[in-house]
């Protein structure tokens, strides 16, 4: 599999991600690239405060979690 161009330094977890543009863009690929992905658990797709767009992730959803854009908000 080659690297996917869209890889993108996000500011909320510090580290480059592939952002994708709609949850069905971010659905098809995990839809034809997931099996090449290296992965712990099932692959999902997650709206992204910080970049305005949708990542990929294979650690569960936390009900709690707030992200640093979450807290940034919530402190100003």
């Amino acid at each position: 599999m080659c690297k996917p161009k869209n890889r993108i330094m996000c500011p909320d977890c510090g580290r480059a991600k592939m952002l994708f543009e709609t949850e069905a863009k971010a659905k098809n690929f995990i839809k034809f690239n997931g099996d090449d992905i290296h992965h712990d658990g099932e692959l999902r797709v997650y709206f992204c405060p910080a970049c305005g767009g949708y990542h990929i992730s294979s650690k569960k959803y936390k009900k709690n979690y707030d992200s640093n854009t979450d807290k940034l908000i919530a402190a100003y």
